[in-house]
């Protein structure tokens, strides 16, 4: 999405409003795809070369819940706010900013970046879910499974197949030094 800033004022608020469509192969790596385009809507102000962009921008993902693996709508609102400086400027900025040049902003990569920063780092189909049974895989949200161990039996299958399972029994008391350490 570009902005053309060719007319504004500095000082000057301008609004503006669009859709941007991101390939699904941003999402590859979460077997995820974009159920619809990003839709963003803000403000930006102009001064002394430099652009700052205020906006909300919302989406919906099409996703598989974390806990339970089941196909779910998940929608994504965030923020995108961003300080655009012109490409030959000879400004330090202190912070990184984006550049843009020939009175164009092209939001897309700012758009890209807020977007990576809001995914939160587990998307549930619902906050209880209950995921599935480690030991027969059944959706645990449809109900009881039918396993016969209880949760201390799967836990213990669990840690005697580890193989770190084997470092509980090192004694690290070794040299004859009764405070723990490993010197005698």
């Amino acid at each position: 999405m570009q902005i053309d800033i060719s007319k504004a004022q500095d000082g000057l608020f301008y609004g503006f409003s669009g859709e941007v469509i991101f390939d699904d192969a941003l999402l590859a790596h979460l077997d995820a795809g974009f159920a619809s385009p990003v839709k963003i809507e803000g403000k930006y102000v102009t001064d002394k070369g430099e652009v700052y962009v205020t906006s909300k921008a919302e989406t919906e993902l099409d996703v598989k819940c974390d806990r339970c693996l089941k196909p779910i709508k998940y929608e994504l609102v965030f923020e995108v706010d961003e300080t655009f400086a012109l490409e030959d400027s000879p400004k330090v900025y202190e912070d990184e900013v984006m550049r843009y040049s020939s009175n164009v902003v092209d939001l897309d990569e700012a758009i890209k970046q807020s977007f990576f920063l809001a995914l939160p780092i587990r998307i549930l189909c619902k906050e209880d879910c209950k995921g599935l049974c480690p030991h027969c895989g059944r959706d645990l949200n449809e109900g009881a499974c039918g396993c016969e161990q209880t949760d201390s039996e799967i836990a213990k299958d669990d840690e005697s197949s580890s193989p770190f399972a084997v470092l509980k029994n090192i004694n690290f008391n070794t040299g004859g030094a009764s405070n723990g350490s490993t010197k005698g």
